[in-house]
């Protein structure tokens, strides 16, 4: 992955937060690499991180009784799991 505190710099959320705030971000964050077909989260998780897509793509999918369903697909500079940090709250 590229310099975490440029790869932040150009992801839309953050384009305009002061440095020192930037910084404390790159500070508190990591790195995690998934394979192919990994859940990262699922609903009723709690909402303790919010992840940046750096490379390839996430499935935001919703479980049915009888079939997934998909509901997004999410791309490199998007943030996922936000609101559930922000809001102290379990993953929808």
């Amino acid at each position: 992955m590229t310099d975490p505190y440029e790869h932040l710099r150009k992801v839309e959320l953050f384009r305009d937060l002061p440095e020192g705030d930037l910084q404390l971000l790159c500070e508190g964050s990591s790195e995690r690499d998934l394979a192919e077909g990994e859940v990262l989260f699922s609903q009723g998780d709690e909402g303790d991180a919010a992840y940046v897509i750096t490379s390839g793509e996430i499935e935001i999918i919703a479980g049915g009784s009888d079939r997934d369903t998909l509901l997004a697909l999410r791309r490199p500079g998007e943030v996922i799991g936000e609101m559930a940090l922000l809001q102290d709250e379990p993953r929808m």
